[in-house]
């Protein structure tokens, strides 16, 4: 497991037993119809990665529909650390 999954896939968990919501964690989990996210979840997401695997989003990255699960999430966050090469 890479470590922009492991982050991802970890503060995913912690979120889930905080809620206290059993969560099948797959890569294809869209978290905000699981609950684990609303809109202030979000911004604190963002935050998060952002300051834990130095990376920015952008607008344009909210808004690919990949955003809303977790391998989505892992691949954007991937493809902006590779310098958004691919």
């Amino acid at each position: 497991m890479n470590d922009v999954r492991r982050f991802v896939y970890n503060w995913f968990k912690k979120k889930a037993e905080r809620k206290r919501l059993d969560v099948e964690f797959t890569d294809d989990l869209d978290y905000f119809q699981a609950g684990l996210l609303d809109s202030l979840g979000v911004v604190l997401l963002v935050q998060e990665i952002e300051a834990g695997l130095g990376v920015r989003f952008t607008e344009e990255h909210f808004l690919d529909r990949r955003f809303a699960t977790l391998g989505g999430l892992i691949a954007i966050v991937q493809h902006i650390r590779d310098g958004e090469k691919d």
